[in-house]
């Protein structure tokens, strides 16, 4: 096989429609042809705002602990950590 042959070889495997893809939403787990990226997204619009308002949620949940455990950390009192979590 001639190199030339393989380099087209390369760009069509990378650029075919039929070529599987898995969605790159996180949590979706969907697998299906590249050349139906447009219609899974649409169809899958509602369901990937869900995921992605609850891995929002999570990474929000992820810093509150962070944020209170340095405060403990560093010496703070009660009563400011207290009012540290009515805001969240």
């Amino acid at each position: 096989m001639s190199s030339r042959f393989r380099c087209h070889v390369t760009i069509h495997v990378g650029q075919c429609p039929e070529k599987a893809m898995a969605c790159s939403v996180s949590g979706c787990r969907q697998i299906f042809r590249q050349k139906q990226w447009e219609e899974h997204m649409r169809r899958c619009a509602l369901s990937h705002a869900v995921e992605t308002e609850g891995e929002v949620q999570r990474l929000k949940r992820m810093m509150y602990t962070q944020v209170i455990i340095r405060l403990l950390m560093n010496g703070r009192k009660h009563s400011y950590v207290k009012a540290i979590v009515r805001t969240f």
